[in-house]
């Protein structure tokens, strides 16, 4: 229980809490969803290379309503159906690259048996790729260190691409991400140029998610001056990339410390409470494995069955894992579900439920003590005389 506890209040201190709903989909009807669907089918008939969208909903149509749903799409692209549906197809066929055989399982699902693996799982961990709290503006935040994990450049290059394909899927679930958009921070402490890989980033993260890239902040932290000499040239090549694809939101930091580079990112907005160690901030990594630990307890895929019927809380309220939704509409953080019912009414359903179910007993109750009363030969409103 004391553990439970920890990883909670480690998650919601980590500003990536649990599977909170977002509540801004509930200015969204369901005659709305259905119609940004309806357009999107209708405008992807003239897309091409369609082909992973269309398998994926053939096999998983669940998993393409709750992880990809047309609104989400719709909302990045303004309501143009067009660069929607072109941007779902993307989305798809480079979820299918990214993943391969696994890309049509459940996203989200961090037990090992979604589209990341039980390693993967472990790796996500070391915070290769982590979420940091959200800054002023309310843009999140996403941190990538290679030095968070050991292994050869080319494993470590293809973990980051799976695990950033992971962290910016759930950026788009949530309206506020999509509205403020997500602010990139890469670390580098040697210069390794992998040009395939960057490319391969930049491509899905300009085209093919349903949130915007604010800002990029490519952060160089040599070792030695010498090491900077050396890698000064190879750092401005990266920066050129970076400039090419997303323009002044590409930026080049550069300092021997982490305390030399974090005055250079506070004037970004960003906070040294929401910075690791490493960028001269307090926050620590502890938090993005108490997140996921706590996020495999009730997470529930897509289209299957409930795991158990006791609830797990955050501060008092209780996760529904069937749907991913709470039974509280005083809701702050993102979550990787859309709703399927308003949480009102599934509140009210509940307590409806509860209601009848309390009226029957009591009924019951009643039934039973006059039948007592009777075969006892006491007589109910006696007859005056």
């Amino acid at each position: 229980m004391q553990t439970s506890s920890r990883l909670q209040r480690l998650a919601h201190d980590n500003d990536v809490t649990s599977l909170q709903q977002d509540d801004d989909h509930l200015d969204e009807t369901l005659a709305m969803r259905k119609q940004a669907t309806k357009q999107i089918q209708e405008a992807m008939e003239f897309v091409k290379d369609k082909e992973d969208y269309e398998e994926a909903v053939r096999l998983v149509p669940d998993i393409v309503e709750a992880e990809t749903h047309a609104c989400l799409f719709m909302r990045r692209e303004d309501f143009n159906a067009w660069a929607a549906a072109t941007r779902l197809a993307i989305y798809w066929k480079t979820r299918r690259e990214t993943f391969a055989e696994r890309a049509f399982r459940a996203m989200f699902d961090l037990s090992g048996g979604g589209c990341l693996n039980k390693e993967d799982v472990k790796d996500l961990k070391t915070g290769l790729v982590a979420r940091l709290p959200a800054d002023a503006s309310g843009r999140s935040i996403y941190c990538i260190d290679h030095a968070r994990m050991a292994g050869p450049e080319s494993v470590v290059n293809e973990k980051r691409i799976r695990f950033l394909f992971f962290w910016i899927s759930l950026a788009g679930q949530n309206r506020k991400a999509q509205k403020n958009g997500v602010v990139f921070l890469r670390i580098m402490d040697r210069p390794v140029v992998d040009r395939s890989a960057n490319n391969r980033v930049l491509h899905f993260m300009s085209n093919g998610m349903a949130v915007r890239i604010e800002g990029f902040h490519l952060i160089y932290i040599p070792p030695t001056a010498k090491a900077r000499r050396y890698s000064d040239n190879l750092v401005t090549l990266l920066l050129q990339i970076l400039k090419q694809a997303l323009g002044d939101r590409g930026n080049l930091h550069i300092g021997y410390s982490g305390i030399e580079v974090l005055p250079q990112l506070l004037p970004y907005g960003l906070e040294a409470e929401g910075l690791p160690a490493t960028l001269g901030g307090s926050w620590t990594y502890d938090k993005l494995e108490a997140w996921i630990k706590y996020h495999q307890m009730v997470y529930q895929a897509p289209g299957k069955k409930p795991k158990s019927n006791n609830l797990p809380t955050i501060k008092g309220q209780a996760v529904l894992r069937s749907t991913g939704t709470r039974t509280s509409t005083n809701i702050s953080q993102s979550s990787p579900f859309p709703a399927v019912q308003s949480n009102d009414r599934m509140v009210h359903r509940i307590r409806t439920f509860k209601f009848r179910v309390q009226r029957r007993k009591s009924v019951k109750q009643k039934i039973d003590s006059v039948g007592a009363r009777y075969r006892r030969g006491i007589k109910l409103n006696p007859t005056k005389t």
